[in-house]
């Protein structure tokens, strides 16, 4: 009875110590999912965050070009730029060795004093050094897009995923923020104080991973930064790395060509068939008559944030037919800027799958860069083969910025907006005209004797011809002011309405 006491104490004791493990595993599957969730969130936010940085860091871009009269040069701006960024991308791997904080509070540090200086320097009218500063700011972002795409290795392959996603989401943001800015003349204080803000938050979200965390794995042991192991990672990785360049070539090229030609043009298009009567797609949709470039933008970045956030299109591995498609339908919309003869929906639709196809040759490279499974890298070099991604990328933007300095009038500017000369024919306005259109705005003041003449197009080149029945009103025409080739090549619209003259010369 005594033997049988204790072995059914001895039972009881190993039933609780099992009861108390599995408590205990649970409690750990708990916390793991808890950290889990925490790290796609934080990856998430980052990828937003970067994604808007590099948004405002454009439009900061665009406006001191624009203020100091640096337009006809955006081109050799943003080769200096993206060689900026290449500097600190590169540097990156070398300071590697040195705690990951430090090297990030240092551009940190550096990203503020950037901006404002920058604030200092606009309002002191010193263009160059102006640039200088958003040189810097720029550079201290790839520093810490580098940080991040050097941490993916030692995370599990949905952080790739919440990455990419979260630049998609940024991206589409970014984007429409970008427009919106550009085309109200946004100062350039409160695009600076917001990318502060949003770097501090970057900076912020990315320090809880860098650190200490409980995905890094000690057995990842990363390859020093030597000519050897850079030999052998750029063998086995050449073919993710060209694509990559190539990918982000070409939606350069198609984003330059969609601000420079696509939305003056439909605009062009249907003012002139609203004056003769013929009311074409745009017609009936009004707000898309008055934001087309919004539209095609906003429809960009919005094929780029579903490519990007589609979790089941990972492990896409036929990267040649990837690039064979986006080079495709680029083409395609390359021969539309320069021919127009496709109507606004099918526009719409190839602008659309050119930004399906830059998110997923971006998100299928880099997840084929981290994956754990079939994966030729070594562990040491999947570290390294992150850094040579984003330096590829910044590769592909030099490239984009080389052809739009060299080739500024890649497509000619055939339909530029249109107004109505002798005998109710379309007239169309040149890049001076149309610049001169909006300039002869602050004339307002100017006796109507004066702004007036016999040529509707030698004043202001906005004043139809009118008739003994309508000399009382004035069709105030669409604006567009152009700012060079590329990504900041967006036309400011400004359009009219008719109105009532008064005793004064204002509408």
């Amino acid at each position: 009875m005594y033997r049988s006491s204790v072995e059914h104490y001895d039972c009881d004791r190993n039933l609780g110590a099992s009861i108390n493990i599995d408590r205990v595993y649970a409690a750990s599957f708990e916390q793991t999912r808890c950290c889990r969730t925490m790290m796609l969130v934080a990856f998430f936010l980052v990828g937003v965050c970067n994604s808007l940085l590099w948004s405002m860091l454009v439009v900061a871009c665009a406006w001191v070009s624009g203020r100091f009269n640096f337009d006809d040069r955006i081109g050799v701006i943003y080769v200096g730029l993206a060689t900026a960024c290449l500097l600190a991308q590169g540097g990156h791997a070398f300071l590697e060795t040195l705690a990951p904080r430090r090297p990030a509070l240092l551009a940190l540090i550096a990203f503020a004093a950037g901006a404002m200086a920058l604030l200092v320097l606009i309002s002191e009218m010193h263009g160059l050094l102006s640039l200088a500063c958003v040189a810097l700011m720029c550079g201290s972002v790839a520093f810490v897009e580098m940080v991040v795409l050097r941490s993916l290795a030692a995370f599990p392959e949905s952080a790739i995923c919440s990455w990419s996603s979260g630049t998609g989401v940024g991206a589409l943001v970014g984007g429409v923020a970008y427009v919106v800015v550009r085309r109200t003349a946004g100062p350039a204080a409160r695009v600076s104080m917001i990318a502060v803000g949003v770097c501090v938050a970057v900076y912020g979200v990315c320090f809880l991973f860098v650190g200490s965390n409980m995905w890094r794995a000690a057995s990842i042991d990363k390859a020093d930064m030597s000519c050897r192991n850079l030999k052998r990672c750029v063998r086995r990785t050449w073919m993710h790395l060209v694509q990559a360049s190539a990918s982000y070539f070409l939606a350069g090229l198609s984003v330059g060509i969609l601000m420079n030609t696509s939305a003056d043009r439909w605009v062009s298009s249907a003012d002139a068939s609203a004056v003769s009567g013929d009311g074409p797609f745009l017609i009936n949709w009004p707000w898309i008559y008055r934001n087309t470039l919004a539209t095609l933008a906003t429809t960009f970045f919005a094929g780029v944030t579903v490519a990007r956030s589609s979790a089941c299109l990972c492990g896409l591995r036929n990267f040649v037919g990837l690039t064979v498609l986006q080079l495709g339908f680029c083409t395609l919309y390359w021969v539309h800027a320069v021919l127009f003869f496709l109507p606004f929906l099918i526009e719409l639709a190839i602008v659309f799958s050119i930004g399906i196809w830059f998110g997923l040759l971006y998100i299928n490279v880099l997840f084929d860069l981290g994956r754990q499974n079939g994966n030729r890298i070594a562990v040491a070099d999947r570290s390294l083969a992150t850094v040579l991604f984003g330096v590829s990328t910044t590769v592909g933007v030099i490239f984009f910025a080389l052809v739009a300095a060299s080739v500024p009038d890649l497509v000619p500017p055939k339909q530029t907006p249109s107004v109505h000369g002798a005998g109710g024919r379309p007239r169309h306005l040149s890049r001076r005209n149309a610049f001169n259109e909006y300039s002869c705005r602050s004339d307002a003041r100017q006796p109507v004797s004066v702004r007036h003449t016999a040529d509707p197009l030698a004043r202001c080149g906005t004043e139809p011809e009118r008739s003994p029945d309508d000399s009382e009103r004035t069709l105030a025409r669409p604006t567009f002011v152009r700012f060079g080739l590329g990504p900041d090549a967006v036309p400011i619209i400004a359009t009219g309405s008719w109105c009532k003259r008064t005793s004064g010369p204002h509408c």
